[in-house]
């Protein structure tokens, strides 16, 4: 299931080329946030209508901080992929919105076009992905708008999560 829910400007990301959003106020209970967007007007939160079971590929997985120079997180399943880069402090599972932070499980998402955003004073680059263009209803995506930060250490260096939520697998919630 998916609801669209209001978004704020996350605090101290005015370094980066496009704004960042997250969804705004607590995250209810069983809930979980795709990560962060440039899309201002709103943002997506899921709620996996299957319980978790040992023989079930759960719909989402939380994620657990990386070693190293990283802040980003990694999910907690092998394939599973996070939509966006971890904007903030560096990623806890236990504190709020890290709690609340899912990454997909392969079959969810198709793979996305990306536009790059780079500011001159940083170095970052900023993309924002987009679904492309499809022949088949079925994989149709969510324009989400999520970024993912990349550390520009080359030329080419496009992002690894540039991935867009297939349509066709959630509904909507009308609680």
């Amino acid at each position: 299931m998916f609801r669209w829910v209001d978004v704020e400007r996350v605090p101290a990301t005015n370094q980066y080329p496009v704004d960042i959003y997250r969804p705004k106020g607590a995250i209810p209970d069983g809930w979980f946030w795709l990560g962060h967007t440039a899309d201002a007007s709103r943002g997506l939160i899921v709620k996996p209508s299957l319980p978790p079971k040992p023989t079930r590929n759960y719909a989402v997985t939380t994620g657990h901080a990386g070693t190293g120079f990283t802040v980003q997180p990694f999910p907690d399943q092998p394939q599973y992929a996070f939509l966006s880069s971890f904007f903030g402090a560096p990623f806890s599972s236990g504190v709020a919105p890290g709690s609340d932070f899912a990454a997909l499980r392969p079959g969810l998402f198709l793979e996305g076009q990306y536009e790059l955003h780079n500011a001159s004073s940083m170095s970052n680059s900023v993309y924002i992905t987009r679904p492309v263009s499809s022949l088949y209803p079925e994989d149709d995506c969510f324009d989400l708008e999520p970024v993912v930060r990349v550390n520009q250490t080359g030329t080419d260096n496009p992002p690894r999560p540039r991935w867009a939520l297939r349509k066709n697998v959630v509904s909507f919630a009308s609680e």
